[in-house]
């Protein structure tokens, strides 16, 4: 049984290459890696032909990671596909233990936990997802809340006959402000279809760095808490028709209800009301979300709980200048002390 690793690249000629290293030295064979670089304007184009013809190496204009996946999906052959972030890293065990849990089975996908690592590989606390995977039920909680609990872009292993039905995932013009990211249009129709096998072990390294597009590294400004959390809204409009599809109907803007989501959208109407893409919020609507969230959603201890809704609080009564003047300093992980940890709400 072939299994494909497409690592996607965009100018992270620094990580590239280790990426691929890891790629190669898995313990699981047969295995094809390959590479497609997005226009980088680096020397990553230097760093993935050293490899020679260890990997499929392809070079195509800039489309965004997107357009890089089904470029990589149209060359892949595997019966099982990954496709791995250029600035992470696999743990040699990852796909035979992926392999091992598919196989036989009718699942669209295989997915598992990363380790937070900095930009030296260096380790740091936490794992992603945040929440974990354990007592996942994944069509169920995107019906209540939008999404389940799903790793990032290079923790899923997909089956073919999954990809064969939903690709090529959706590209976006460079123009657009806003976009779904490739991780959430995959593992959210295989989460629609319930067919999500979990592995509650770390088998990968997810760097966390200045560059990362996720809300796991710092967000210094309004327009990447926009990005962020129009990621969440825009899945809810590609979810309804394949909800549909699958018997599921899904009513609209659920992940209000997320406390991580609604806390970038509160903070993010809170500091600049004009222009906030999404028009049905405001002060009191996301603040009834939050507080809701805090009490209802699942996975979180009484902790948790707390932070969370005094979190809330504190985003609506606190001065605006104060959270402009905290709004760089609001990170996963560093601070945890006083007001950041309510910011943070306890994450």
């Amino acid at each position: 049984m072939l299994f494909s690793i497409i690592v996607n690249n965009y100018n992270y000629a620094a990580y590239v290459g280790q990426a691929i290293e890891s790629a190669l030295n898995q313990t699981y064979a047969p295995i094809e890696v390959i590479v497609v670089d997005d226009g980088s304007t680096d020397h990553s184009r230097e760093v993935i032909a050293s490899f020679g013809d260890r990997i499929t190496a392809l070079f195509k204009e800039n489309g965004g990671q997107n357009s890089a996946c089904n470029v990589g999906w149209l060359e892949a052959k595997g019966d099982m596909v990954l496709f791995l972030d250029s600035d992470d890293v696999l743990l040699p065990q990852a796909v035979e233990k992926c392999v091992a849990a598919l196989r036989g089975t009718d699942a669209a996908k295989a997915q598992f936990l990363l380790k937070r690592v900095d930009a030296n590989l260096e380790l740091i606390d936490g794992v992603m997802p945040f929440y974990g995977l354990k007592g996942n039920k994944p069509r169920e909680d995107i019906a209540r809340w939008g999404h389940y609990k799903t790793s990032p872009t290079s923790a899923n292993a997909y089956s073919r006959e999954f990809l064969e039905l939903v690709m090529p995932i959706p590209e976006f013009r460079k123009s657009e402000p806003y976009y779904m990211w490739q991780d959430t249009y995959l593992a959210q129709i295989s989460g629609l279809m319930d067919k999500v096998t979990s592995l509650h072990e770390p088998l990968g390294l997810y760097r966390v760095h200045e560059r990362n597009n996720s809300d796991a590294s710092k967000v210094p400004s309004v327009q990447k808490l926009r990005r962020l959390f129009m990621n969440d809204y825009l899945r809810e409009k590609y979810q309804i028709p394949w909800g549909e599809k699958f018997g599921l109907h899904c009513k609209s803007d659920r992940t209000r209800f997320c406390p991580h989501v609604c806390k970038q959208r509160f903070l993010a109407y809170r500091l600049q009301p004009v222009g906030h893409p999404i028009m049905e919020d405001n002060y009191w609507y996301l603040l009834k979300a939050g507080l809701t969230g805090a009490i209802c959603f699942p996975y979180m201890d009484f902790h948790k709980r707390v932070f969370v809704f005094l979190g809330f609080l504190a985003l609506a009564l606190m001065p605006r200048f104060m959270l402009q003047n905290m709004l760089g300093m609001i990170t996963r992980p560093e601070e945890r002390n006083g007001i950041f940890s309510l910011l943070r709400f306890g994450y």
